[in-house]
């Protein structure tokens, strides 16, 4: 395998980011002479890793051909790690998922954990040449070291100081990069679809986390905890512990799990039997979007409580964008409405109106793209793990 050059990391890095890029752009944008950027586009055309697509209409001169990457060049491994299950994504270059397999467990020790995952991979590498693979992003919630690839502590999985790149690189000699779930979708989200420098990440399911991007930096924190926003004590008298420990946290009151705890507790209550007392979250959320209760008033007041606590980490941070993402916004139009109602409950009066909110692009499948993101963002620039 053989590294590129700078200039080619560059080239490709522009190529991948933009839609509509011609050799003369890379040229001006880059300082380089045309004639270089022939010689290098040569090389990469030849290797099968760019493509000339479109061409541009002209006022003299050549045509202009925009200037692709291959998306079929080579394929990405996506990981998620969640409460009870693995996702294994496999995605094309440009991070289009080719398929995702969910396995589901109940056990809770670290080595069965890894040994399904590396079962699991194994069983991939059946049907993928390892050598069409050009790395693994793991996802994982937690703490994340994201210099040595290690798991410090996740409180869903009940594990602590997993050297997770260490030993999936030695296994299977690809490179790996591991990182918090939520950073990861926040970089993905960032690197693929919205252009902010400032943005505060939010996702809601069994938990709830956050990351944080001030300035075109995503803070991590001295001990990798920024963004432990479910870990928020709210409630300092509740009688609701959390799996980190403690009592009242924002997570063990409002997360799409204690949210859906909270409906059967009411519907019991009312004499409703639910069949198998279970009911998902999908369902919970769009019955609260249709106005049935009790769904309607426990997720207002579950959004009501999570933008009140948003609203104070604001006034501290003082962050103009929030990015909302989880099986919540299957409710969207009750929890943005009273999110922001608790958002302003508690900011600063004259920095209300500067708050934007979006929903994320990725939809329900937003875990897997930043866990898939976590190699492609880093093939042409970051740790520039591309080798032909």
């Amino acid at each position: 395998m053989k590294r590129l050059n700078e200039t080619e990391y560059e080239i490709l890095e522009l190529i991948s980011k933009n839609h509509c890029v011609t050799r003369m752009d890379l040229s001006l944008k880059l300082n380089i002479s045309p004639a270089a950027i022939s010689k290098t586009m040569k090389k990469l055309i030849e290797e099968n890793l760019v493509l000339e697509d479109d061409t541009l209409s002209s006022k003299g001169g050549r045509p202009r051909k925009i200037l692709k990457i291959n998306s079929e060049y080579k394929k990405v491994i996506g990981i998620n790690f969640g409460p009870g299950f693995i996702y294994i994504s496999v995605s094309k270059i440009d991070g289009s998922i080719i398929e995702t397999r969910k396995k589901k467990f109940q056990f809770k020790v670290s080595q069965k954990l890894i040994t399904l995952l590396t079962d699991e991979l194994d069983l991939l590498f059946e049907r993928y040449n390892k050598n069409e693979i050009l790395g693994i992003g793991l996802a994982v919630n937690g703490i994340v070291n994201t210099r040595d690839g290690s798991s410090i502590f996740s409180p869903h999985l009940k594990w602590s100081n997993i050297k997770l790149r260490e030993y999936l690189e030695n296994k299977f000699n690809l490179p790996v990069i591991v990182d918090n779930d939520v950073r990861a979708m926040l970089k993905a989200e960032i690197y693929k679809v919205k252009k902010l420098s400032n943005v505060m990440y939010i996702y809601i399911r069994d938990g709830i986390g956050s990351s944080i991007m001030i300035n075109n930096k995503i803070f991590e924190g001295v001990n990798f905890c920024t963004g432990e926003i479910g870990h928020f004590i709210i409630n300092p008298t509740s009688n609701s512990r959390c799996q980190c420990g403690k009592y009242g946290c924002l997570e063990a009151e409002y997360s799409s799990k204690m949210i859906r705890n909270k409906v059967i507790w009411e519907l019991e209550k009312q004499g409703i039997e639910l069949e198998n007392n279970y009911i998902t979250y999908k369902e919970i959320f769009e019955k609260a979007s249709f106005g049935e209760e009790p769904y309607k008033a426990i997720v207002k007041e579950a959004s009501i409580k999570i933008g009140s606590t948003v609203g104070n980490i604001l006034n501290v941070l003082d962050i103009g964008n929030i990015i909302i993402a989880g099986d919540i916004l299957h409710a969207k139009n009750i929890f943005l409405k009273n999110f922001e109602k608790g958002i302003d409950l508690m900011k600063t009066h004259s920095f209300e109106s500067m708050v934007n909110i979006y929903t994320t692009e990725f939809g329900d499948d937003v875990e897997k793209y930043g866990a898939i993101f976590l190699v492609i963002m880093n093939l042409f620039s970051g740790q520039k793990i591309f080798t032909l």
